[in-house]
């Protein structure tokens, strides 16, 4: 996996769509007159053209995980009688070394490549061999289909395996963690599906999404699996899920919590769909394996930055921060100076603003205790965490994954700051305390230099609009409402609730339908209205609730806003749902409506007589 040209592929990728093209141009060559039997040959190779890319989907993702969680030369499978003394060595070695910097290899970033250069060869194969205009033919001139014939209706069910909750570890320890994975198991116990594996945490969260293909009620069975250093895996908890075309025959995406037979729940998302023979579904199916092996390995390029954003912006570092009395001279632009040659950008002096702040971002007041470089130098490692692999990422990967890549990393930059700054949301109160004016201040002073630091300038790996996202307006309103009085809070919380409740529901859509993937358009499109529809739902009542979590006597307060919150818009969803519902009915009232007789000719007038 060598990167070959501007585009960062390598020759594998081509090669494979070189050998699909190949039957493609031999059918084309042959002129074929029946243009029927020629659509019903295109629709077979099609189905072809779809297991081959879900296979190459399979085999890069697995050569992707094996560089991205790499063994040791030296490692050796422990036996038996020694595993437990395997496993109290990385205990012990856990507690001692701090955390350590991943190092991405130019290998995985030339994988990612050849993923989303499939999907620009394959929309170029949809438009070679006119899927469109194929899939008309075949509508209008397919002879009838004799009756009688009960050839067995398949359904497509898209199965995401989301979040667990409140997992219990087999330790007794009572700091034991969990590496927890999930597999999805038939009634005669053959493996559907496997997740990827969470380390360290009783509350994983996977979010990966697979394909199950029936024809008849299936039930299955959902098992949290912790990874074991040697021998079986030990199964945390069970559940079970019957696929049952006729409770998911309204096409909706189902959020289903299970409680698992021992401890803790799991969530899963569950849609449907009719599976059908035909171009434009196989295409579909194509593009989605190809996207969602796409988010898999951006997902694992987030995961392995995380814990170094996590460690480096945290309220210990904020603490240590704060405490400190002296601080030695330090050079301002240690932080940017690999990103000037980076990008090719000097970011001026150390007295130039990059950015002009908003007035809501300006601090309430002057921090006389720290300096704009003391409170920089305070998050260093993590500029150079950066330095050691944006130098990688933006020579190996393209200028798609690498603005993938940037501003998921950003996006999780902000989810960081945004837990120092509140707790999520809940009924119940929190422990966490809120911090002081000086912090807060310090906390968007690290924003605006994370944000200057990805700008560069103009010439950053993410745009400005990018990185003043819906996200980054969010957390600014967070400074705006933070010192508010308790009961100043309830009153703006209990207005813009209203205020929310007063504006145009959201019905709930279908779920996402393979042939709104069938292509890059319908993949744009899609994602456009998912973006249209996002900035609609903008709320800082939310954000409030978050703060008076923190806040003494709350917590019935919140509990009432969140159900009036979540009855309300069930009723206005409802409401919205059964005006749909006329409205489409309207036609046939009106058909069964008598017609109104036409109206009679008038008669002649007749010749007056002759005199």
């Amino acid at each position: 996996f060598q990167a070959e040209g501007e585009e960062g592929h390598s020759s594998s990728i081509v090669d494979l769509f070189d050998s699909l093209r190949s039957p493609i141009q031999f059918l084309q060559d042959l002129e074929w007159i029946d243009e029927y039997q020629e659509a019903r040959f295109f629709t077979s190779l099609s189905k072809t053209i779809s297991k081959a890319i879900n296979q190459y989907c399979t085999t890069v993702e697995e050569m992707f995980m094996a560089e991205m969680f790499p063994r040791p030369a030296d490692f050796l499978q422990p036996q038996k009688s020694s595993a437990w003394l395997e496993k109290a060595k990385q205990l012990t070695d856990r507690g001692e070394k701090k955390l350590e910097a991943f190092t991405f290899q130019p290998e995985s970033c030339v994988k990612l490549n050849n993923i989303e250069a499939a999907r620009r060869l394959l929309d170029s194969m949809y438009a070679q061999i006119e899927a469109d205009k194929k899939m008309d033919i075949l509508e209008h001139t397919a002879p009838p289909v004799p009756e009688k014939i009960d050839r067995g209706d398949r359904f497509l069910f898209t199965v995401k395996v989301a979040i667990a909750e409140g997992l219990v570890p087999l330790d007794t320890s009572p700091s034991a963690k969990l590496d927890t994975f999930v597999t999805l198991s038939d009634e005669q116990g053959n493996r559907l599906a496997k997740t990827r594996t969470i380390y360290e945490t009783l509350n994983p969260r996977w979010d990966e999404s697979f394909d199950l293909s029936v024809e008849k009620p299936l039930w299955i069975m959902i098992s949290v699996r912790d990874r074991a250093l040697v021998g079986k895996h030990d199964t945390v908890g069970r559940a079970y899920l019957c696929l049952d075309p006729k409770r998911f025959g309204d096409f909706m995406t189902h959020e289903l919590w299970f409680d698992l037979d021992s401890q803790g729940r799991i969530l899963l998302r569950v849609s449907m769909e009719g599976e059908k023979d035909d171009l434009q579904f196989y295409f579909g199916r194509a593009f989605r394996s190809l996207k969602r092996a796409e988010n898999d390995m951006v997902r694992i390029f987030i995961d392995k930055m995380t814990p170094f954003i996590r460690q480096s912006i945290s309220r210990p570092v904020l603490k240590s921060l704060m405490k400190q009395n002296t601080v030695g001279s330090i050079d301002y632009n240690k932080a940017f100076g690999n990103v000037t040659a980076l990008f090719g950008s000097a970011l001026g002096s150390k007295d130039e603003v990059q950015i002009p702040l908003p007035q809501s971002e300006k601090p309430r007041f002057k921090s006389e205790g720290l300096t704009d470089v003391e409170i920089e130098q305070a998050i260093v490692p993590l500029f150079d965490f950066f330095d050691a692999n944006l130098s990688t990422l933006n020579t190996y990967l393209s200028e798609s994954t690498k603005d993938m890549v940037m501003s998921r990393s950003w996006k999780e930059i902000l989810n960081v700051i945004e837990g120092l700054l509140i707790p999520p949301l809940s009924e119940v109160q929190s422990e966490m305390k809120p911090l002081t004016d000086k912090e807060v201040d310090v906390v968007f002073k690290w924003l605006k230099f994370l944000r200057d630091y990805f700008y560069a300038g103009g010439e950053g790996p993410v745009a400005l609009e990018a990185l003043q996202n819906q996200k980054y307006r969010d957390i600014l309103s967070i400074r705006l409402y933070y010192d508010w009085h308790t009961d100043a809070l309830m009153e703006e919380c209990v207005r813009m609730m209203q205020h929310s409740l007063r504006a145009a529901p959201s019905i709930k859509k279908r779920a996402k339908s393979v042939y709104q993937q069938r292509n890059l358009g319908t993949i744009k499109n899609r994602k456009k209205e998912k973006q249209q529809e996002k900035e609609k739902d903008v709320s800082n009542g939310e954000t409030i609730l978050r703060i008076l979590r923190m806040r003494v006597n709350t917590s019935d307060f919140i509990a009432q806003q969140l159900q009036a919150m979540t009855s309300l818009q069930a009723e206005r969803e409802a409401h919205a749902k059964e005006m749909e519902k006329r409205k489409l009915s309207r036609p046939r009232q009106q058909a069964q409506i008598p017609p109104i007789p036409e109206i009679p000719e008038v008669p002649s007038v007749p010749p007056l007589p002759l005199k």
